[in-house]
């Protein structure tokens, strides 16, 4: 049950903070402000390593100070987001905002994107010890750096100025598919291991800011609907991934099932969210 809720809010949590932004932040600091939101995810999860390993108490006192933390971000959340949204805004219905243009074709590319993720996030440790065969302090650092490399997407809005959100967008993913096709072939701890990796956590956290800005810009004037639609296909196509995943790797082996879950990455670069920017 904590699981669920843990994992519920951060759902609820998007939609409301892209809604906010539009109201209150300028429209040329949009992106920036939604990626760098979208990128704190890898800085709890970097805070997350030096709480567990200092702080007396094991996991339990960890879940407990990000609790407080939870509840500290409450007072600035009271004070600063608007407390409604545009006068006379209304929230489209769901048939009414799958039929605005380009909204289909994103939460098809977030399905597919959120299946191809789950190669990762769902089974990296396993893939790891067990295809990499690597110890359990090896894969705990690694994992540690494919989080924490989440942070990079705090620079999307800075790259898309200067190469196009078009151009993050296809970084992205081929920063997912290339880390895939190099874990496929990989054996044994070596250097190389960490900046594939790196490209995994990077790739997708930059992506999924990618494809919530998007979703805002397709849904306008409603742009938490549109968050709403592009986080529920990425969870989504993370179910549907872990499950064909682990089928596949129960049936062909982990390197085939990568490289097979690489592709549909690779597939994604010429199908892009935002084909006009």
């Amino acid at each position: 049950m904590g699981l669920f809720i843990a994992g519920l809010s951060s759902g609820l949590a998007s939609p409301a903070l892209a809604g906010a932004v539009s109201i209150g932040v300028n429209p040329e600091r949009q992106t920036q402000v939604n990626t760098i939101i979208n990128a704190g995810t890898s800085g709890g999860i970097i805070l997350s390593v030096p709480v567990l390993f200092f702080v007396p108490g094991g996991w339990r006192v960890a879940c407990a100070i990000f609790a407080l933390l939870a509840l500290a971000s409450l007072l600035p959340v009271w004070r600063y987001l608007p407390r409604a949204g545009r006068a006379g805004e209304t929230t489209p219905g769901w048939r009414s905002l799958m039929h605005k243009p380009g909204m289909i074709r994103l939460s098809a590319i977030a399905l597919v994107s959120g299946i191809a993720s789950a190669a990762w996030w769902s089974f990296g440790p396993e893939l790891l010890q067990r295809h990499t065969s690597l110890e359990d302090a090896a894969t705990n650092i690694l994992w540690l750096v494919s989080g924490g490399a989440g942070v990079a997407a705090v620079f999307t809005g800075s790259l898309a100025k200067r190469i196009g959100m078009r151009g993050v967008y296809r970084g992205s993913q081929i920063f997912m598919a290339g880390s895939l096709i190099a874990l496929a072939f990989s054996k044994g701890f070596a250097w190389w291991l960490v900046p594939v990796v790196a490209m995994s956590g990077a790739g997708y956290v930059i992506l999924s800011g990618v494809l919530l800005v998007q979703g805002a810009r397709v849904a306008e004037p409603s742009p938490a609907a549109g968050v709403s639609v592009a986080f529920l296909m990425l969870a989504v196509g993370q179910i549907i991934g872990s499950v064909l995943f682990g089928q596949l790797y129960g049936f062909v082996g982990a390197a085939w099932a990568l490289l097979a879950f690489s592709a549909l990455s690779l597939a994604m670069v010429m199908v892009s969210p935002a084909p006009r920017n």
